[in-house]
């Protein structure tokens, strides 16, 4: 349990006025989700310049998710992004509705513009994975389709694929074959 809250008697009965005598204590349980909360961060990015060769050289902290600085210096954090990446790409919502929910759950004011741009850089990361998946596909002597229903990342292994043996997958689709 994260939290118990007790549900103490009231001083005097509701319908009549009388004093209560306390007779037991039951439980109940409740699953629930934490209220969305915005992070806020700042990264004071120190500036310098090599003595060697002048070159321009600026920090960088592991939670950036850019290195631009000045106008361009607001930005939309890596965790924001894969949420809003997985409501659009996953579940299928449109730009427009991935920023209503964004500001409906955690305040965060993201134009359906500013979302595009930011799931565009995801998928520029994400190419060469995409590119090496596609030809791990094209070079499996054989793909089976699965019709579990189950997203790929649903779970560690694929069904059908032996224990401790990776699975060749295209995300895409959903396809998978037990490696040799």
């Amino acid at each position: 349990m994260d939290q118990v809250l007790e549900a103490e008697l009231p001083g005097r009965c509701p319908d009549c006025g009388g004093r209560i005598e306390e007779t037991g204590a039951h439980s109940q349980y409740q699953t629930e989700i934490p209220e969305p909360q915005v992070e806020r961060i700042e990264f004071p990015i120190y500036c310098g310049r090599c003595r060697r060769c002048g070159r321009w050289i600026q920090g960088r902290h592991r939670r950036q998710s850019s290195d631009a600085i000045g106008g361009a210096a607001w930005q939309v954090g890596a965790r924001a992004v894969s949420f809003a990446a997985m409501l659009n790409k996953r579940m299928g919502l449109p730009y427009g509705k991935v920023s209503e929910v964004m500001a409906s759950l955690f305040g965060l004011q993201v134009s359906p513009g500013g979302r595009s741009q930011a799931l565009h850089r995801v998928a520029k990361k994400a190419e060469p994975t995409y590119r090496k998946t596609i030809q791990q596909v094209r070079g499996s002597s054989s793909i089976a389709p699965d019709e579990t229903g189950s997203h790929p990342s649903d779970e560690d292994l694929s069904p059908g694929t032996p224990a401790g043996k990776p699975a060749d997958s295209c995300n895409g689709c959903g396809s998978t074959q037990a490696s040799k």
